[in-house]
């Protein structure tokens, strides 16, 4: 498993170190035991040997998706509460479904409450593994989930702008 100089399974091992949890799939021309060994030690979820068929890797992806999905436990806020798994969100009594963004977005903002968070970030974070988008597009979500927010939770949770410094979701002092 090489990409260039460096070793695939060394950059699987070192993104896992540092806490990244993204599902990953080895594809590689490597085909000896000891190689997917390597690679599924490292932290791969799957190992796929090329040549391969496109239908096998997206069923193999499909697969992941699922999985992940399914093993994220719910994430909750003051009263506001997100399951992953179905990208519902409840609070006030209410329930409603999120968009695959919105529900990312979410769960990125509770994962770090009261953290001040810049538009680079959560854009790197979230949208620029996916290319095809411009920094705007953080505003545009930002901007959909407070709706969506204000709607389940009219107390409680505040997603805020810092003017000239950033984005955070904070628990409001009830009076």
């Amino acid at each position: 498993m090489m990409l260039g100089e460096e070793s695939g399974a060394d950059l699987l091992a070192e993104m896992r170190a540092r806490g990244h949890r993204m599902p990953a799939i080895v594809l590689s021309a490597l085909s000896r035991v000891e190689d997917r060994a390597e690679g599924l030690d490292a932290g791969a979820q799957d190992y796929v040997v090329k040549p391969f068929q496109l239908g096998e890797l997206i069923a193999r992806l499909e697969v992941q998706l699922v999985r992940g999905a399914a093993a994220m436990p719910a994430l909750a806020l003051g009263g506001l509460r997100y399951d992953p798994a179905d990208r519902t969100v409840s609070g006030a009594g209410r329930k409603l479904v999120l968009t695959e963004r919105e529900g990312e977005l979410l769960a990125y903002l509770i994962a770090r409450p009261g953290q001040v968070l810049t538009r680079g970030e959560i854009f790197d974070a979230l949208w620029a593994p996916h290319g095809g988008s411009t920094e705007n597009v953080v505003d545009v979500y930002l901007g959909y989930l407070r709706r969506k927010l204000s709607d389940l939770s009219p107390y409680g949770l505040s997603l805020r702008t810092l003017r000239g410094r950033g984005f955070v979701l904070m628990l409001e002092e009830s009076e």
